[in-house]
């Protein structure tokens, strides 16, 4: 659990970036580029750039991504499993401001 080299998470949304949550808690954001074209993915990390890597990507399955390429100097490959958001508190209850003023003054 405390290996820093090991992800924990990929997390990835709709814009050109993405985190990756090691293994002790602790994430790095990369800049991503696609290209669907050769089927491969660039992490640029403006902070390391011993941390850059690219990425050969496709799917195994329906909801699997695997990435195969050098990560820290090891030939790797990851075989990441889609998590529904759906099952998230915040998406499932909703959000709700709380106004307690003037009650907090």
């Amino acid at each position: 659990m405390t290996d820093t080299l090991r992800w924990r998470r990929f997390i990835m949304g709709r814009s050109t970036g993405v985190a990756v949550q090691i293994m002790n808690d602790s994430v790095q954001f990369y800049s991503s580029k696609t290209d669907t074209v050769e089927g491969s993915v660039m992490l640029s990390n403006d902070d390391d750039s011993a941390r850059n890597a690219e990425f050969a990507y496709s799917f195994p399955g329906r909801n699997e991504l695997m990435l195969r390429g050098r990560w820290m100097g090891d030939s790797i490959r990851v075989t990441l499993k889609r998590f529904n958001t759906d099952r998230l508190l915040l998406v499932r209850r909703g959000f709700h401001w709380i106004n307690e003023w003037p009650e907090n003054e």
